[in-house]
């Protein structure tokens, strides 16, 4: 009578992938992902008889979603030693009494992270994380409980927290100080001016994460640097050349002897800085040491090389775009600008080539350019020590199941996961079961579709691995989901029962991300006769997550 309801209800995929890794301006995704993760931690820490405020799990997840790298699953010693004594401290509005609860709090998060494999696998040992805990606890404490005249900002936030505001809702506390400003609560007016008006540190700021790279090993690198042709300059004493910089770079370098890559680094670092590279009084003079790295950063994890031409055009065009203060203001002067500035990356790509940081090809007297492993290799260290996602492929094959997954998810391209999947595979007996075994752990509709993607995204392998769950008692639900959305199977190809195992899963996944109202308010959008259809096949269903079907219940009676 009523056909199958999947395709009138969603039609393809629905569902939401949790990630781990959120942009800074994607507010609301990291308010539900951080509602899940604490409500998730919450529960976890009670069945353990653990005590804990949600109002620390928020600020520990807070102050990673406010990092460079803004990985949420990212921990080691030295983030838990910053978030004990730096972030919770300059943070924390409560009373006294709960100063020992951020331990405690922060304990459970690494401990539920670990548990339900939602900590990143590249950064500490959640031991390691909790040994820090423990060492750096009593300064913590000390910090807490020091007395302090306390600020504008900290009176305001404690007068929130006495009315029971959530801390971590930063738009809530925001219509808080409206409310205060505009005589709708009491507080002294002049306190929230401070604190909405007055100057206020800022987070560091987030650094783009660059794409996953080969790495050669220690041998390939030094092997390189040692038959750098700059590197044999300096020992030998630099000649004439037609790079009129070369003394200059020397110089900047520093000593060539000790560790040859050390050496080779120190002069690929002199290069990106060294504006004597560059006409003295012109524009590329002045944006040199933006335009330079710049060069490599674009070079960086790309499969092909990229166009010399290319590269030094587009730095033009970047200054036109940005309307660059140093760009001249007549044509015939811009004209002289552009050609001096396309003749300065060229001298610098002739730097790079000598230093042996870049392979040119010259096909038809069209360079194309590429970056060596060795500048690579540096590269990736530079970009790690400022805080980057930098990953390495194959860096992961020793990692655990839903930690391997999670970072695929969150941070690889599709061609790299595979690489990087199938280094896995092939150190682990090519045996996926615990891989799915991961899958079926997952606490959460979204992530663990999420993981199931990233072990079924190749196209040649990953239909046949999902149709070999069809019938899985617990993955069933998302395998059907999966292969609707790539098309294999047609929503309208299911049979009644795989219908209402789709229909479980997206109800389930709508209400975990979005809860109970917006799961009414989607119901609501259905005819009668097909809301009472839709809502019989996702009870009978028999989906294996019987506590979402739980509150799936208690949400249509709320």
């Amino acid at each position: 009578m009523f056909g199958n309801p999947v395709s009138r209800t969603f039609g393809r995929q629905y569902f939401e992938y949790m990630r781990m890794w959120l942009e800074v301006a994607e507010k609301d995704e990291f308010a539900e992902v951080a509602g899940l993760v604490e409500w998730g931690c919450l529960a976890w820490a009670a069945q353990r008889g653990d005590e804990v405020d949600g109002v620390f799990v928020r600020l520990a997840l807070e102050f990673r979603h406010q990092s460079t790298d803004g990985r949420l699953g990212w921990w080691t010693p030295g983030e838990v030693r910053r978030l004990l004594l730096e972030w919770i401290p300059d943070s924390v509005a409560s009373g006294p009494e709960t100063y020992p609860l951020a331990l405690g709090s922060v304990r459970a998060l690494l401990g539920y992270l670990d548990a339900s494999g939602l900590l990143d696998p590249r950064g500490g040992t959640a031991a390691d994380c909790l040994a820090e805990v423990d060492a750096v606890g009593p300064r913590y404490l000390e910090l807490v409980r020091e007395p302090k005249t306390p600020g504008a900002a900290t009176i305001v936030m404690r007068a929130a927290f006495e009315r029971g505001l959530d801390l971590a809702d930063s738009e809530a506390v925001r219509t808080f100080l409206q409310d205060v400003k505009a005589g709708r609560t009491e507080l002294d007016a002049g306190l929230i001016a401070q604190v909405l008006d007055g100057p206020r540190d800022e987070p560091p700021a987030r650094k783009a994460p660059v794409l996953p790279v080969h790495v050669p090993d220690e041998a390939e690198l030094r092997a390189a640097a040692e038959s750098c042709g700059f590197l044999a300059m300096m020992r030998e004493g630099i000649p004439p050349h037609e790079l009129t910089y070369l003394e200059a770079w020397a110089e900047a370098t520093g000593p060539a002897e000790g560790d040859v890559v050390e050496v080779w680094r120190r002069a690929l670092l002199a290069l990106l800085e060294l504006e004597a590279a560059a006409t003295e009084g012109s524009l590329f003079r002045v944006i040199y040491r933006d335009a330079v790295p710049d060069l490599l950063h674009t070079l960086y994890g790309m499969a092909a090389p990229v166009s010399a031409f290319s590269l030094a055009e587009a730095t033009w065009l970047n200054c036109l775009r940005t309307e660059h203060p140093f760009l001249p203001t007549t044509a015939a002067e811009r004209e002289l600008s552009h050609a001096d500035l396309l003749g300065g990356v060229g001298d610098v790509l002739d730097g790079l080539e000598l230093l042996g940081a870049i392979t040119v090809e010259d096909p038809e007297g069209l360079p194309f350019v590429a970056l060596t492993p060795l500048a690579t290799a540096i590269l990736r260290g530079e970009y790690l020590a400022e805080g980057r996602e930098a990953g390495r492929i194959g860096e992961l094959t020793g990692a655990p199941p839903a930690g391997l997954l999670g970072v695929l998810v969150d941070h690889y391209p599709p061609d790299a996961a595979r690489e990087e999947l199938a280094l896995w595979l092939a150190a682990h007996g090519d045996d996926p079961a615990p891989l799915l075994e991961a899958i079926r752990d997952c606490p959460f509709h979204g992530r663990a579709a999420a993981l199931l993607w990233a072990l079924t995204s190749d196209l040649e392998t990953g239909p046949a691995l999902l149709e070999s769950l069809r019938t899985d008692p617990v993955l069933a639900p998302l395998a059907l989901t999966r292969l609707t959305d790539l098309g294999t199977v047609g929503l309208d190809d299911l049979t009644e029962a795989e219908g209402g195992l789709v229909l479980a899963e997206n109800f389930l996944t709508l209400l975990e991300r979005r809860g109970p109202a917006a799961l009414t308010a989607r119901l609501a959008q259905l005819p009668d006769d097909s809301r009472q259809h839709v809502v019989a096949s996702v009870l009978a269903s028999g989906h294996p997550d019987e506590q979402g079907l739980t509150a799936f219940r208690a949400a249509l009676t709320g």
